[in-house]
């Protein structure tokens, strides 16, 4: 299993603030609201699809076409969203989804009216998902991987840092009953000091967060450097 640790220490006589955080999802005021805003759209899509089986008239189905093309860019949106805060696999995912995502209109805009039936329009988001398929399990085949953040304050120095870094590192590579047989964490760990006045990336939380992770991003898998120092 693969581990990302994202750590910064914090000076507390510098009195760095994680200023920015408010605009972090996109103007939602947490994690949790963009979520719900996304489940309900999901939820909205069971019900007037019960509808639609209920009365089964003109309107009805024009309303869950609608849905559905409109879905479609809003999966490569929260994909997006979420590849900009930090999900690395996000991208692969939007391209997993992309076959479907172009193919599904062309049945969508025939039940409309608006294209002819034939073998095309009839067959296309068969065609798509059997593309989408193996991409997906390809990547439920890749090594899962997790991130996390740790925020240390105090009169912390490089060597303090390090050294913190390392003993994780070392206790993810122990065996432990808490874990399936001979499964071990492998840590990443990219670190920095903030604030520091050289570096922009450093001067609000999302810059920072953003920071690490990219050169979490950039850490070869299997590299034998498992603790990355970006600015001491």
């Amino acid at each position: 299993a693969g581990m990302d640790g994202l750590w910064v220490s914090a000076d507390h006589g510098l009195g760095w603030q994680p200023a920015g955080v408010e605009d972090e999802f996109g103007g939602y005021e947490s994690p949790l609201d963009f979520e719900v805003s996304v489940l309900g759209w999901a939820a909205f899509g069971i019900l007037w699809g019960a509808v639609f089986v209920l009365r089964q008239d003109t309107l009805s189905g024009i309303v869950l076409s609608a849905y559905q093309v409109a879905t479609m860019p809003l999966v490569l949106g929260v994909c997006f969203w979420s590849h900009r805060h930090g999900e690395r696999w996000a991208r692969w995912l939007a391209l997993c989804f992309l076959p479907v995502i172009l193919t599904a209109p062309f049945p969508t805009l025939r039940n409309m009216g608006l294209l002819p039936g034939n073998l095309l329009t009839q067959n296309s988001l068969a065609v798509g998902a059997a593309i989408e398929i193996p991409l997906m399990l390809a990547l439920m085949a890749r090594t899962d991987t997790h991130r996390f953040a740790i925020l240390m304050e105090g009169p912390l120095t490089a060597a303090h840092v390090v050294a913190i870094a390392t003993q994780t590192v070392a206790r993810g590579l122990s065996l432990t009953s808490k874990l399936p047989e001979n499964v071990v964490l492998r840590f990443h760990v990219a670190s920095a000091m903030a604030p520091d006045g050289h570096l922009a990336e450093t001067s609000d939380a999302t810059r920072l967060v953003q920071w690490l992770n990219d050169k979490l991003s950039e850490m070869p898998a299997n590299s034998g450097r498992t603790v990355l120092q970006l600015n001491y």
